[in-house]
């Protein structure tokens, strides 16, 4: 139990912060790509809302492997660090 509460704690805030910014790149990319279609065409704001939506399943399917790749990448590279500088304490202890 005391694992899970550590790796929930350490692993899931970020994971989300890099999530939602992902969705949020993406949909801002939605945004700049449709504004010219959407605006000045008088649809609801409703419509326009439930359109982006409906996108975000895409932007989900997306995401989360974009995220999971920057996560392995971040969490490969900062493994290489600490063994590096761990290998170096040990041998001036």
């Amino acid at each position: 139990m005391t694992y899970f509460r550590y790796i929930f704690r350490e692993f899931f805030p970020p994971f989300i912060f890099s999530l939602s910014l992902i969705i949020f790149l993406f949909v801002m990319n939605l945004l700049f790509q449709m504004l010219g279609k959407i605006a000045g065409k008088g649809l609801p704001l409703g419509t326009i809302a439930e359109y982006f939506f409906l996108n975000l399943a895409w932007m989900v399917a997306m995401a989360v492997p974009i995220r999971l790749h920057c996560w392995a990448m971040i969490g490969s590279m900062l493994g290489s660090i600490g063994s590096i500088h761990g290998g170096t304490n040990m041998r001036e202890a």
